[in-house]
């Protein structure tokens, strides 16, 4: 037999004593004519099973890797046209408040525009007035014309 010593022991049962204590405890209860035999095949499928384990375990990490994945592309996605939507009812918003600024502008420039107008109609009618009122102010000062001189003497 081979001597062992603490370091040996520790190593057996951190390494192969759980798999060593479940193969004992199903020889057991199995009671074969060879156990040796039987724990053999039973560590075998062990591992076996251990392996597969371990595939389905990887598989199922890639899966959820996977759907994680593209729920971070998603919501990428998502935010990215959020943003763009954002962007373009922040520009839609701006045009519209600059067609109103325009059109706010050119009807102020429009009721400039006709008070001018107006302005100079009155300045104009005011200046013809000024100039009837002056012309009838001179035709009083001339003497009549005979022959209308003479009409309005016969009127009386």
């Amino acid at each position: 037999m081979v001597n062992m010593t603490g370091k040996d022991t520790s190593y057996l049962k951190e390494t192969v004593g759980e798999a060593l204590a479940r193969g004992c405890a199903a020889a057991i209860n199995a009671q074969p004519n060879d156990p040796v035999e039987y724990l053999g095949l039973w560590l075998l499928k062990f591992v076996k099973n251990a392996e597969v384990e371990g595939q389905f375990y990887k598989e199922r990490q890639e899966q959820l890797q996977d759907k994680k994945d593209k729920l971070v592309r998603r919501v990428a996605r998502k935010a990215v046209l959020h943003r763009t939507t954002v962007a373009k009812q922040e520009k839609a918003a701006t045009d519209l408040e600059a067609k109103k600024v325009a059109l706010q502008e050119a009807l102020v420039k429009k009721a400039a525009d006709e008070a001018e107008a107006e302005a100079q109609a009155a300045a104009e009618a005011e200046a013809a007035a000024a100039a009837a009122a002056a012309g009838e102010g001179q035709a009083k000062d001339e003497p009549a014309p005979e022959g209308e001189a003479g009409e309005e003497e016969e009127e009386d």
